[in-house]
């Protein structure tokens, strides 16, 4: 079937602004192809998850939803990576709270979590999602190899498309850090 160009430029245009970049889209279709050969049950489990991730992204969100919906929209893509980068990366996910006080922009703990990846050449990305008394801190702690200096101001400029977040981005001796508070809403 023949598509517009137009057409299909609108089409991925409307799924970026939903928060999946075609370039991601290209790469797990990728990754699923290339599963269907050597482990069709893990291609059946990627692609089930696949729609999963879909069907959460591409519905229309509003301004700010609660931080729980972004946890799982963000659990269903941690899986993803976890399958394309199963030897290099290690993904570790910890959580201590009862996110139903904090809301957030869309996709915002999804765009931290890829910009991670991009930076973290090999090594391990830790997730802690702790709550203190003013509200609410999502820490990415980068252990490993690393690349790209620019990519933080990359990060800062793509952060700043959703207002005022509060983020900090922090070189340690081994690791990268990247804090951003939600402050809870009453």
């Amino acid at each position: 079937m023949y598509m517009e160009k137009d057409s299909f430029s609108s089409r991925e245009n409307s799924l970026t602004l939903h928060g999946v970049s075609s370039h991601f889209l290209f790469n797990t279709l990728n990754s699923i192809v290339a599963l269907c050969r050597i482990n069709p049950t893990k291609a059946a489990e990627l692609t089930v998850i696949l729609g999963e991730y879909l069907d959460k992204s591409i519905f229309d969100k509003g301004e700010l939803v609660p931080v729980s919906e972004e946890l799982e929209h963000l659990k269903l893509f941690v899986k993803i990576q976890e399958v394309r980068f199963q030897k290099n990366l290690e993904f570790v996910y910890e959580t201590e709270i009862e996110p139903g006080y904090y809301l957030i922009p869309p996709h915002v703990l999804q765009l931290i979590c890829e910009w991670a990846i991009k930076t973290l050449v090999q090594g391990k990305l830790q997730i802690n999602i702790k709550e203190y008394e003013e509200g609410l801190m999502v820490i990415y702690n980068l252990h490993g190899k690393t690349q790209g200096d620019n990519l933080k101001d990359n990060l800062q400029e793509q952060l700043e498309e959703y207002g005022s977040l509060n983020t900090q981005i922090q070189e340690k001796e081994s690791s990268l850090e990247i804090v951003l508070t939600i402050p809870k809403q009453n």
